[in-house]
């Protein structure tokens, strides 16, 4: 059966937003590593408003994540657009690294160990927003039906 463009385009918009979840799954684990092999000393004072106030903004970016994936994946089906499904799930890989970013500052200017849990809290983000070949075939409407054979 021949291929339409449509669905050639949203086969290759799957799997190049699923090597991109790699890259950013990867770059995760090698933040957490960072952590491991440059351990930083709790610091005296016991001051715990920073690492309160970062976890506060990594608790917002990781729920910013699912409504903001949500809401694109939701207009990408509307509009018949693949590319805005690419658009909303790059936003919520960024924001969950966001969430070990602050994990990572959490780390090296305070050394509050629980950094760790940034850091859990991204993988957490990251493994449901596994890309779902779903959102593709919905979005690229009638074109969509014969999608599995594509990938």
């Amino acid at each position: 059966m021949m291929e339409r463009p449509t669905q050639q385009l949203a086969g290759a918009r799957f799997r190049g937003l699923t090597i991109i979840w790699g890259a950013q799954f990867f770059s995760l684990l090698m933040f957490y590593g960072l952590t491991r092999l440059a351990p930083v000393g709790e610091r005296a004072g016991g001051d715990r408003t920073l690492p309160l106030a970062l976890a506060a903004i990594a608790l917002t970016a990781f729920a910013a994540s699912f409504f903001v994936k949500s809401m694109l994946v939701a207009r990408a089906v509307a509009t018949r657009r693949p590319e805005a499904v690419t658009s909303g799930y790059i936003v919520a890989f960024a924001l969950c690294e966001a969430c070990a970013l602050m994990g990572l500052v959490a780390h090296f200017t305070t050394g509050a160990r629980e950094a760790i849990y940034f850091f859990a809290a991204a993988a957490l983000g990251f493994l449901l927003h596994f890309p779902r070949r779903r959102h593709f075939e919905e979005s690229a409407g009638d074109a969509g039906q014969n999608f599995d054979a594509i990938i």
